[in-house]
């Protein structure tokens, strides 16, 4: 009976054992697993922080241009009227100088038919 009660014992040693010598690699390789899935989460979150924070700086610089598109063209809006206004008058000007070298061009041949 003790022979049987010590080889019980000693199975139950060595299962001890082995299975010690089992775990322990096995927990190490799975350990390494989540460690390496943990640094793959951990970059792609800095990524995705970062694709956020580069977001709300291009938000920032396409709300400083449409502002500088309104002043633009409140100042294009301003100085049409007075380009028109310039354009016109200067054109009124070369019209008005055109139009009186034909009349003094057109009275002198009036004047040799008479």
């Amino acid at each position: 009976m003790e022979d049987k009660v010590e080889k019980i014992e000693d199975t139950i040693e060595d299962f001890e054992d082995n299975y010690a010598k089992v775990l322990p690699d096995n927990l190490e390789g799975r350990l390494e697993q989540i460690e390496r899935k943990l640094d793959t989460f951990s970059s792609s979150l800095q990524r995705l922080t970062t694709a956020e924070a580069l977001e709300m700086r291009l938000d920032r610089v396409e709300s400083k241009l449409d502002k500088l598109l309104v002043a633009l063209t409140k100042i294009e809006a301003k100085e049409l009227p007075e380009t028109s206004k310039s354009t016109n008058s200067t054109h009124s000007k070369a019209q008005v100088a055109k139009s009186k070298s034909s009349k003094d061009q057109a009275l002198p041949v009036e004047a040799k038919s008479i």
